[in-house]
């Protein structure tokens, strides 16, 4: 997967950084997982001193998270607490490098007080550090921060140019093709993804409000998954108002189309993000659900 992305024009407008870093990056763009994964091939290429090869033993410890000079940090909505523990991680010399690099994932969940302090450390930069940051909202950072950030731009890249890196991870290329669907959608929605079964199994069963409980009290969505949940059932109704299957089955596709009107269907998107907001304000996530799936069956029988 990393060294395919090397042979993209997204990174080959990275190599004169490559020899002349600056100290801090941001690689944004709207899928999670590329993003993620062009900032590691850029890492592992300022640690080899050339577009990653990944042969040496360089680029191998990148691969492998065996660099002590590089921190990856994927913890999500980081707090003053980790900031500062990143700060103190980086006021030793690199060991083995010329720098030591900081790689902060999701960087659109650090609250506004630690990006304030991660602000501080932006600001007087030291020569021997670089913050790599990466994310999918860029506005969810602050002015700021962005203002002291080397942007670079991760534009989408076709899923079948991957194809082979994607087959070696377990994924089903055939299932994504023709689809408009992200790397990340396609590394984490792979043909036995549990998720998918999950909202196919639970929006089949979906027939009365006597239905409800039963498919509440299966579900066992663990908390950090659940935004990702509701996303999915999104991607599940536009699939069935686009005729696109993207990563779910034709006949489940078939089935929603059958079962709900198009205006109802256009009506959950609305119910999803309602939900999402309750999600946000930390309302119980069995409450959400129950309530999402009774107004979906309510939207349902108004438009019969």
């Amino acid at each position: 997967m990393l060294q395919s992305l090397i042979n993209t024009n997204s990174f080959s407008n990275l190599n004169i950084d490559i020899k002349s870093p600056s100290h801090a990056y941001l690689f944004y763009g709207e899928d999670t997982q590329l993003n993620i994964e062009m900032a590691r091939v850029f890492i592992a290429s300022v640690f080899c001193g050339k577009p990653a090869c990944f042969n040496c033993e360089s680029c191998k410890r990148v691969e492998i998270n065996k660099n002590p000079d590089l921190l990856i940090v994927d913890k999500l909505n980081l707090q003053v607490a980790d900031v500062e523990k990143i700060i103190d991680s980086v006021q030793l010399k690199p060991m083995i490098y010329n720098y030591k690099i900081v790689f902060i994932e999701n960087a659109d969940t650090i609250n506004t007080t630690a990006q304030n302090k991660l602000l501080k450390t932006l600001e007087e930069p030291n020569p021997q550090v670089i913050f790599v940051l990466s994310c999918t909202n860029i506005d969810k950072l602050l002015p700021t921060i962005r203002s002291r950030l080397n942007k670079k731009y991760i534009p989408k890249i076709d899923v079948a140019f991957l194809s082979k890196d994607l087959y070696d991870m377990g994924c089903n290329i055939e299932k994504f093709k023709q689809t408009n669907i992200t790397l990340t959608d396609a590394i984490k929605y792979n043909q036995d993804s549990e998720f998918i079964s999950v909202i196919e199994k639970s929006l089949t069963e979906l027939k009365a409000s006597a239905d409800i409980p039963n498919i509440v009290s299966e579900l066992k969505i663990k908390p950090e998954n659940r935004k990702e949940f509701l996303q999915l059932i999104i991607k599940a109704v536009d699939g069935a108002l686009t005729n696109n299957c993207q990563m779910f089955s034709r006949e489940f596709i078939q089935y929603l189309q059958q079962t709900f009107k198009q205006e109802v269907l256009v009506k959950v998107l609305t119910l999803v993000d309602k939900a999402n907001k309750m999600l946000e304000a930390n309302v119980n996530f069995n409450y959400i659900i129950d309530n999402l799936f009774y107004q979906i069956l309510r939207e349902k029988y108004i438009c019969k």
